[in-house]
């Protein structure tokens, strides 16, 4: 059940649209990538242009947790993760000399090339760095709705609607603008 206040932002949204030239306007529309709803989204032509049309997409953003949370970058999440994955391989010598029983020598006719087992690893720096790359992983495949509505042009313009002084616009994701109601 959405909020009183997410209704205000979304009619709030749905009159910006038509200030901007848009006829037709849609709440909760279904986007071209079939897990994300856009807000509102509405379809017009600029005035004083040559009359090409344009879709605009507004998401409505009542908390800085529901803007961090959709606003994830997936490249960014997926590089920080391949640069601690990358620390972990370069401990990987270090560990075949100071913690011999991570070794899987099973089946294995070199024990040098034998894989490791990170999991049983005593050093809490390296566990916190693969349970941390893991959480990267999860969120660069999960909530990045923002970066995704952007990458795949669901739309020509991109709004974020939120309360007055939530966000900066230094805030909004590349290509986002940021509008609040008065």
């Amino acid at each position: 059940m959405e909020s009183l206040a997410h209704q205000r932002l979304k009619i709030f949204a749905a009159e910006f649209l038509r200030w901007i030239g848009c006829w037709h306007i849609a709440t909760e529309a279904r986007t071209r990538i079939p897990r994300f709803r856009a807000d509102v989204i509405g379809v017009g032509r600029a005035p004083g242009t040559d009359g090409t049309p344009f879709v605009a997409i507004v998401e409505c953003k009542q908390s800085r947790a529901d803007f961090f949370r959709d606003a994830a970058d997936r490249d960014a999440l997926r590089r920080k993760r391949d640069t601690l994955l990358a620390r972990c391989a370069g401990a990987e010598p270090l560990l075949r000399a100071s913690e011999p029983h991570l070794i899987d020598s099973d089946g294995w006719l070199f024990p040098e090339l034998a894989p490791l087992r990170l999991d049983g690893s005593r050093l809490r720096g390296l566990r916190r760095a693969r349970r941390d790359a893991a959480s990267l992983d999860r969120r660069s495949r999960a909530n990045v709705k923002l970066w995704s509505l952007r990458r795949w042009r669901q739309a020509d313009l991109f709004y974020i609607a939120a309360p007055r002084g939530l966000l900066r616009q230094a805030e909004m994701p590349q290509g986002w603008l940021l509008i609040e109601p008065r």
